[in-house]
């Protein structure tokens, strides 16, 4: 691991705890998606009985070990745990060398800068991700000393008040270990599609009988003689762990590309789920104090309700991106290519496998905070090839002058990162990292007919941008390296500022991978 990446967290500290956050920390540096990941994995087996993980009592283990039983289960990531408590400095300086983040769980009673300090116990954790030997300091991500504590920021502690921390938490909670993980174990480029659609089936498939942990807690106190308003609390934590899991299944059904009614459908279905729940919490302490187990029933028959409209809408999402996979499966030569974003035909495709955009409407399709932009993308996920080509010719028909658009290769990595490179408004040829950083390339440039050719190999990229009628023109920008492998490939025109007519003629898409052990090429697709 080369750097921690700061977040900017949206979850509230009864939501995501100050344990968790250190670990989903981490995980969003490797790859984000294994963020993403943890949390729906996690929250979800706070909510909902789960054959093996209700099997192995997943629910009442500490924090810490649910995290290394998701991240080795599901991710694929093992988080080592050591206990050495008079070598702790050594351990934390051998693993930091390594280049492996640390958390350590600490007492926030012990901790000068705490709310807490010298007041009262508080379970926590430290991430660390460097050190300083000469003034025995540690640098660490911490929220404590943040006015919004939601928010992990950079900070150093002292190697002496780790300690005291550290020894503190393990003599009045229990004694744990030191937590890492070796980042050269971590594959940053994981099968996200394979993961997302596991844990969605393991939510429809894996349910036991009874499926709901709000149920299993109402019937313990049914059978309890006037439960605490303590006791009580473990029932109204649960929604707050339903708001997360439910809105990383949508962070994740988005790396599907699932999007537009579908999701509107299901995002509405969640908001009514949560609202009920919040709705009857109060009704459900009520009942169970009076041990009314008839009422009881009756209040949970409409949220029961919700639940299913969830579980049946997840059933159609599992369904409609599983088809759609063999759909591209099935693809043949005669249906090469799919149009994106093109709901008002701006992409017709004419004889001699040529495709024509043509905006003639009063809007426009940017895609840099939003994506709207049409397009032509290739059916072929491409994450398995490890070297290919691809080749296109693009003609300029037509367009206004100071007209602001950019038509060239779309690319997409496996994290959902986009980039765009090709001719920019006839000014100039550049490339773009998409919502984050325009013109990272730019050269001038006045040709209405070019070819543009990628390629790829081993997450870098070689991109040639050639006069159609001068070959002897051409502009190369070396080596891009990527942050994951590339997902999809296709052709995209975005327009911006003020909507004018514009035409664009596109043909000679050919991708050529290079996967062979002799080293010889296959054609997918050729002079479409």
């Amino acid at each position: 691991m080369t750097e921690i990446k700061k977040i900017k967290d949206e979850y509230e500290i009864e939501e995501v705890n100050c344990l968790e956050r250190p670990v989903a920390m981490v995980l969003n540096s490797y790859c984000p998606i294994y963020r993403n990941l943890y949390l729906f994995h996690e929250k979800m087996n706070r909510c909902y009985n789960l054959h093996f993980y209700d099997d192995i009592g997943y629910k009442d283990k500490i924090s810490m070990k649910r995290a290394q039983i998701i991240l080795e289960h599901e991710l694929g990531i093992l988080m080592h745990s050591v206990v050495k408590r008079d070598e702790m400095h050594q351990l934390i300086i051998e693993q930091l060398k390594n280049n492996n983040p640390v958390i350590v769980p600490g007492n926030l009673k012990e901790i000068y800068y705490s709310k807490f300090y010298n007041k009262e116990n508080w379970k926590h954790s430290f991430l660390l991700h460097g050190y300083n030997l000469d003034n025995k300091l540690y640098f660490i991500y911490d929220s404590v000393q943040c006015e919004n504590e939601k928010e992990m920021c950079k900070f150093c502690i002292p190697q002496k008040t780790l300690e005291q921390g550290y020894e503190s938490y393990c003599n009045n909670f229990y004694e744990d270990g030191i937590y890492f993980i070796e980042s050269n174990e971590v594959d940053r480029n994981p099968d996200y599609r394979k993961m997302i659609l596991n844990g969605l089936q393991l939510f429809v498939n894996n349910r036991k009988k009874q499926p709901y942990f709000e149920i299993d807690l109402i019937q313990h106190f049914l059978q309890k003689e006037n439960p605490s308003g303590e006791e009580l609390l473990q029932l109204f934590e649960i929604n707050n762990y339903k708001k997360v899991f439910l809105s990383e299944m949508r962070n994740l059904l988005a790396y599907l590309e699932v999007e537009g009614e579908v999701v509107e459908k299901l995002v509405a279905c969640n908001q009514e789920l949560l609202a009920e729940w919040r709705k009857v919490e109060s009704k459900i302490a009520y009942y169970i104090q009076k041990a009314n187990k008839f009422e009881l029933e009756k209040l949970l028959e409409k949220t029961l309700e919700k639940e299913n409209l969830l579980l049946n809408q997840i059933k159609e999402i599992l369904d409609k991106v599983q088809n759609e996979q063999e759909d591209i499966k099935q693809k043949t030569i005669k249906d090469p290519v799919i149009f994106v974003n093109n709901e008002q035909n701006i992409i017709k495709q004419k004889p001699n496998d040529q495709y024509m955009f043509h905006f003639d409407t009063n809007k426009i399709y940017n895609n840099w905070f939003e994506d709207q932009a049409p397009k032509i993308v290739l059916p072929q996920n491409l994450t398995d090839f490890d070297e290919f080509q691809f080749c296109t010719s693009i003609k300029i028909e037509s367009y206004v002058e100071w007209a602001n658009f950019m038509v060239g290769v779309y690319i997409k990595d496996e994290n959902g990162n986009t980039y765009l490179y090709g001719n920019n408004s006839m000014r100039c040829v550049c490339f773009e990292y998409t919502g984050i950083k325009g013109n990272m390339y730019e050269e001038s440039v006045f040709d209405t007919e070019f070819q543009i050719e990628v390629r790829y190999r081993n997450r870098k990229l070689q991109l040639i941008y050639t006069d159609f009628n001068d070959a002897s023109k051409e502009i190369r920008i070396r080596e891009v390296d990527l942050e994951s492998r590339i997902y999809q490939m296709g052709i995209a025109c975005k327009t911006w500022g003020s909507p004018n007519k514009l035409t664009i003629a596109v043909s000679n898409i050919d991708l050529i991978e290079k996967d062979e052990p002799n080293g010889s090429s296959r054609e997918f697709i050729k002079d479409i």
